[in-house]
């Protein structure tokens, strides 16, 4: 009776830990196929993957990704709702500067020049805070001139976020790169991922 108790307790604690790492893992895996999604051009695609990982777990990366597919799409009022939603969200200080930029976008993209503006005024403090790409300058440039040209900003941003996300996993990854001794705005953890 005693093996049989034990083997029962065993099996439910096994079954518990799968049930709460599931949801997890489910989210990771439709985060990491979102992005390939969004690199391949696959806008809509890749924002219900990213719409369903953010059932999954409601992580600000989750939103911020799907902004930016919504913000590609053309569809700019999805873009701003989902940036709503990611600044709402916890874990976003990896992706605040795609939180940030998108942003920015977003509202600049709906003609809403005063508020697009102080958007991309808070994304060029804030980008300027980390170890930022000599582009922002060029980001910086259209800010003051208040002449902002769209598809030059768009570039500019993603590369800026792009680079800036692949040095933070880079730093989570492998311990190297800039960020392995200066993680930005909280701590890098082993097995983290900007997701």
């Amino acid at each position: 009776m005693k093996p049989f108790k034990i083997l029962s307790v065993n099996f439910f604690l096994t079954l518990l830990l799968v049930s709460c790492a599931t949801p997890y893992l489910h989210y990771r895996d439709d985060m990491f196929a979102g992005r390939g999604l969004l690199d391949e051009g696959s806008y809509k695609e890749a924002r219900e993957v990213f719409v369903n990982a953010s059932r999954e777990q409601r992580r600000a990366a989750a939103f911020a990704f799907a902004a930016t597919a919504s913000y590609k799409m053309g569809d700019l009022p999805a873009a701003e709702q989902f940036i709503a939603e990611a600044e709402a969200a916890p874990y976003g200080n990896y992706v605040y500067a795609r939180i940030l930029g998108y942003k920015a976008l977003t509202l600049l993209g709906q003609g809403r020049q005063d508020e697009g503006l102080a958007a991309l005024k808070a994304y060029i403090d804030y980008y300027k805070q980390l170890y930022p790409l000599m582009s922002i300058e060029k980001v910086e440039d259209m800010y003051q001139r208040r002449q902002v040209n769209m598809a030059r900003l768009e570039r500019l941003i993603d590369d800026e976020v792009i680079n800036y996300e692949q040095e933070i996993q880079q730093a989570a990854t492998t311990g190297t790169g800039y960020y392995a001794t200066r993680p930005p705005m909280g701590i890098i953890n082993e097995g983290f991922t900007i997701y």
